[in-house]
């Protein structure tokens, strides 16, 4: 095996679309960082899960932050860092957020796939396509996660994104991974060379890499203390691609940063856990 990186930050996101915790460690079986996405927000109207996807309607409500408790309790904090608890209450702050009625899911009550809207417009046209897709494409399609269930994200493509927009805030928060990965190399999409291989971290977690991430407007909308910044996805539209490998293998798609990855060996992983590539 080759040591790669290692493990910078952990990160799950127990209401799905809403802003999530930082770890210390974590476990990760088949369906991703335990307590990750097991909730969702359902909107009563369209029945479709909110996504930050769709901005127009649903933007606000990735600043807010959610923490899961001692018996998967949930509890969300606004921007005045108010923490709000329980099912009722926190449907009532995302309607009074975005003037939409919502309910409160959990992965334990939902018994079919589910489906998001999703702006597929051009960088500078956000609004004009909107198209429902449906999530957990690869895994249980139960679960709440867009697409696969373990997302991945490497400090050697953040700092490169950045060499082609230095005024950008490219924090690691933006993208929203599970993992953050220091890397040994710099100055390259480096996680694009491990797409179809697999991965050991720690002494057990085993994955393999499926497909590069592609980005939407998600990432430039405000968070935290970073600031909406449109020309962040114009710079990643414009300066990064990757070769897919499990959909229409070998296609170029355009504006990706980061990796999808699938469970082979469940662990657990903790801060500063080595990185290894597994060679065969």
């Amino acid at each position: 095996m080759t040591e790669i990186g290692t493990i910078e930050s952990i990160f799950r996101y127990p209401i799905k679309s809403l802003g999530g915790e930082k770890l210390l460690d974590a476990t990760i079986d088949e369906n991703g960082v335990e307590g990750d996405r097991i909730f969702a927000l359902k909107d009563c109207e369209s029945g479709f899960i909110v996504s930050c996807k769709h901005p127009i309607k649903w933007e606000k409500i990735i600043e807010l932050s959610a923490t899961l408790n001692q018996g998967n309790s949930i509890a969300v904090q606004d921007i005045g860092k108010e923490v709000i608890i329980g099912k009722e209450e926190i449907e009532s702050k995302i309607r009074e957020l975005t003037s939409r009625k919502v309910e409160l899911i959990a992965v334990k009550d939902n018994l079919e796939r589910q489906y998001r809207e999703a702006d597929r417009s051009n960088v500078d046209e956000v609004g004009t396509i909107i198209k429902q897709e449906p999530l957990s494409v690869v895994g249980n399609e139960t679960h709440f996660f867009d697409f696969a269930p373990l997302h991945l994200i490497t400090s050697s493509s953040l700092d490169y994104i950045n060499t082609f927009y230095s005024k950008g805030d490219f924090n690691v928060q933006r993208f929203r991974p599970n993992l953050f990965i220091k890397t040994m190399n710099s100055n390259k999409f480096e996680e694009n060379e491990w797409i179809g291989k697999e991965i050991k971290i720690g002494n057990d977690l085993e994955i393999k890499i499926i497909e590069p991430t592609p980005r939407c407007v998600t990432t430039t909308l405000k968070q935290g203390e970073l600031k909406k910044d449109r020309k962040i996805l114009r710079a990643i539209a414009q300066n990064s691609s990757a070769k897919r490998y499990r959909f229409f293998p070998g296609e170029i798609l355009k504006g990706t940063l980061g990796v999808y990855s699938i469970i082979l060996k469940k662990g657990s992983v903790k801060i500063g856990d080595k990185v290894q590539l597994i060679e065969k």
